[in-house]
């Protein structure tokens, strides 16, 4: 349970402020309009969309371990590669793939909390798991924020991204069980 708890927090604050820094990506970096900018929004908007269905309609898949540590090892590797990249419909097809590994991340880390918790406190460590998910958003965005001013918006997406990795791979070797769910 704990480390379902952090987990939802390093990746929301590692990974969701991408979000923040898309129009200084679209405008400075790649050099595109509002046009552009609402694009790669929508890319990710609809990559989040195919996630969800995805997970709507299989549940997850026949194993949610191992469909998770396929997200979780995804969505920081497909911001890595989106940080890398100056190619507008490149970049975009990577806000593609994140957003739908963002979306099943976040859903299997909420269903497997879900799944051992017990009934009686279900509803508590869900209300729990918003907060710390829907709350580190904007830690992330202030930090991801800092780190752009002082090195550009690239290094702070694919920084942070990289951590995330790391922290990924040391959470699925620390608690293989993680995996085999």
């Amino acid at each position: 349970l704990p480390t379902l708890m952090l987990f939802a927090m390093v990746f929301s604050v590692l990974g969701v402020p991408v979000i923040t820094l898309l129009p200084v990506v679209a405008r400075d970096v790649l050099g595109l309009g509002p046009d552009g900018y609402g694009a790669l929004m929508a890319t990710l908007g609809i990559g989040a969309m195919v996630g969800a269905l995805a997970i709507a309609a299989t549940g997850g898949g026949g194993n949610k371990g191992r469909t998770l540590y396929l997200a979780s090892h995804v969505f920081p590797v497909a911001l890595i590669a989106f940080a890398a990249v100056r190619v507008p419909s490149l970049n975009g097809l990577l806000l593609f793939v994140v957003g739908i590994a963002m979306i099943v991340n976040n859903a299997l880390v909420n269903a497997r909390l879900q799944d051992i918790v017990p009934d009686a406190m279900r509803g508590r460590v869900i209300s729990l798991y918003v907060m710390v998910y829907i709350g580190g958003s904007p830690i992330g965005s202030f930090v991801a924020g800092a780190i752009a001013k002082w090195f550009g918006a690239t290094w702070a997406i694919g920084g942070t991204a990289v951590l995330m990795l790391l922290f990924a791979l040391w959470v699925f070797r620390r608690e293989p069980a993680l995996s085999a769910h």
